[in-house]
């Protein structure tokens, strides 16, 4: 499998798919229910090329930025309506 979206997740849920799917390149969880500590387990994705995590409401800086440093085949990142992320 390379490709997920999925709805209705929480962050446990992500744990599960980050361990169990490690070659997953394109990831979806728009507006899910997934929070920063949902998040930070996808980095351990090193083929994760298209990350969509738009409107996720309880996301934070620091776990894009990791996201950003572990996932360096990452070529698109969609923060859309991410109210707490900043520049």
């Amino acid at each position: 499998m390379v490709h997920v979206h999925l709805a209705k997740v929480t962050d446990r849920s992500v744990r599960a798919v980050a361990e169990h799917c490690p070659e997953l390149q394109f990831v979806g969880f728009m507006g899910c229910p997934v929070t920063s500590q949902g998040v930070i387990h996808l980095t351990g994705l090193r083929n994760l090329s298209v990350l969509d995590l738009r409107h996720i409401s309880e996301l934070n800086n620091e776990t894009v930025m990791e996201v950003v440093r572990k996932c360096r085949n990452l070529s698109s990142l969609n923060l859309c309506l991410n109210w707490s992320i900043n520049d």
